[in-house]
């Protein structure tokens, strides 16, 4: 999938058991491992929300950028 958009927010893994807030106008900048990520597809329309879903189990699931 590929995410087009001007703006973008994510909660990043920093170390272990710590997320920061991370902001960047290109998806390439963006950290790896992350929660959730907010994007503006353009300057004046809709956002778009992303969230890593899983049921059940001891899994754990991130976001990462396209290298």
């Amino acid at each position: 999938m590929q995410l087009v958009g001007d703006a973008f927010l994510c909660c990043a893994r920093n170390k272990l058991c710590w997320m920061v807030p991370e902001h960047a106008s290109r998806v390439a900048s963006l950290p790896a491992e992350m929660q959730f990520l907010l994007a503006r597809t353009s300057a004046d329309g809709p956002y778009v929300i992303l969230l890593p879903l899983i049921s059940g189990g001891s899994f754990r699931a991130t976001l990462q950028p396209a290298k």
